[in-house]
């Protein structure tokens, strides 16, 4: 099994479960962490909330559902910008 999340980002369910069979029908078995809003994918981002004490190393894929709904939550690929830690990976 490989160690690279992939963390997608999408608030509906039906679309996950596409992502997700995408994701086995051509054979990628990499750990899949689903976050469901921006602020679920911030909190795995940065280690907070829920996934408080991980090893916040960044995913290696981020789908994000660019129409993503939230009413006004910071959006993780601003926060990946703006992150320290992940200068130089998203430029």
């Amino acid at each position: 099994m490989s160690n690279k999340v992939i963390l997608p980002v999408e608030d509906n369910s039906d679309d996950a479960e596409l992502t997700l069979r995408a994701l086995t029908k051509n054979n990628i078995h990499n750990e899949v962490v689903h976050a469901r809003n921006g602020v679920e994918a911030c909190d795995y981002l940065f280690g907070t909330g829920a996934y408080a004490g991980r090893d916040t190393r960044a995913p290696s894929v981020t789908p994000l559902d660019l129409k993503l709904h939230g009413g006004g939550a910071p959006t993780p690929h601003l926060l990946l910008m703006l992150n320290e830690s992940a200068k130089g990976k998203y430029r």
